[in-house]
């Protein structure tokens, strides 16, 4: 594999960045046309259902790796289930 064709790291975050832009752009267009509001505005609710869903999946890289670095650091100060039976069981 030639060197030369990898990307950098901020070229990476760059078209990240540019695709998430862009899929914001289209959606924010798919909600301002007439068809998703005529009908009692159910395609609206309904691509905005799919809207929820798609960002939770194009975030990903953003959320995730700070949601398992908060789990991991508060998992020492958080008790576990067996531990919390034992000592309700011990109280009565």
């Amino acid at each position: 594999m030639d060197p030369t064709s990898l990307l950098s790291l901020h070229d990476i975050f760059l078209q990240y960045v540019n695709f998430a832009w862009h899929t914001f752009n289209f959606d924010m267009w798919v909600f301002s046309q007439w068809w998703c509001w005529a009908p009692l505005g159910i395609p609206a609710v309904c691509y905005g259902v799919f809207f929820m869903i798609k960002w939770v999946f194009i975030t990903f890289p953003l959320w995730f790796p700070v949601s398992a670095v908060f789990g991991v650091l508060t998992a020492p100060f958080k008790k576990l289930p067996a531990t919390q039976e034992k000592e309700s069981t011990e109280v009565k």
